[in-house]
């Protein structure tokens, strides 16, 4: 404000016309204009294999009023109907400084929710809107927001390419289940059971130590969960064989 904004100017910023030397100063302003012009986000990036969103601003804003749950992600430009997938953003790990540059570690929750639709899967299916009340800059201004009918394209865009890792598994050949959980979304109707073995040990080559299944069934469902129903035929002879599974 006014009674914080001296101007200090020191001896050699300029010499009068007889070459005399500037004398230092201290001054407050005739008159002062503080920063009221609202922030804007002029460009984003997404890693989708590193679940990180940059955002760049148009000057430096408070990374603590960020608002993540303010942030909307959208598979075109406008949404018009409901073919176009939109996911708003629930929370996520907004960095510390206060900069023109902010990024955002997605959560693993979010992450999976986007990743079984339409939604960033590339450049062109990829946009950002947002709420007013999403960021505010260093003087307290709220954003320019961003339509859902005008969201913002991704500048740069990485897709993910990390392959899913399996964490467990449990097996009730009471109900004749396995139950995979895995460290991402999977596509469900890519489950190849004949990649399945079941063996006795960690490590075996012994054909009466594991067993190769065949077939089977599994949930219609994009998940990080993934239940397989094995086919009654390898079931039983899971059963059969004394050494494996029990």
């Amino acid at each position: 404000n006014h009674s914080n904004a001296y101007l200090a100017l020191l001896e050699g910023l300029l010499t009068d016309l007889s070459g005399v030397a500037f004398k230092n100063v201290s001054i407050l302003p005739l008159s002062f204009q503080e920063d009221l012009e609202p922030p804007s986000l002029i460009a984003f990036d997404l890693d989708m294999d590193a679940a990180r969103l940059t955002l760049y601003f148009d000057e430096t804003v408070l990374a603590q009023s960020v608002r993540f749950d303010q942030f909307t992600l959208q598979s075109a430009e406008q949404i018009r109907n409901h073919t176009e997938s939109y996911h708003t953003f629930v929370s996520g790990e907004v960095s510390h400084v206060d900069s023109h540059v902010i990024i955002v570690n997605i959560s693993i929750s979010d992450i999976d929710q986007i990743k079984p639709t339409l939604l960033a899967s590339s450049r062109s299916t990829t946009f950002l809107s947002l709420l007013s009340s999403a960021v505010q800059d260093m003087n307290g201004n709220f954003i320019q927001g961003i339509s859902n009918a005008s969201a913002l394209n991704v500048s740069l865009f990485y897709d993910d390419l990390s392959k899913p890792v399996l964490n467990n598994f449990a097996i009730d050949l009471n109900k004749g289940e396995i139950k995979f959980v895995f460290s991402e979304t999977v596509d469900s109707s890519s489950f190849n059971p004949t990649k399945i073995f079941v063996q006795r040990a960690k490590n075996t080559s012994s054909i009466d130590t594991l067993y190769n299944l065949r077939r089977g069934t599994v949930k219609d469902l994009d998940s990080t969960n993934i239940t397989f129903f094995i086919d009654k035929m390898d079931l039983d002879a899971l059963k059969s064989l004394a050494s494996i599974a029990v």
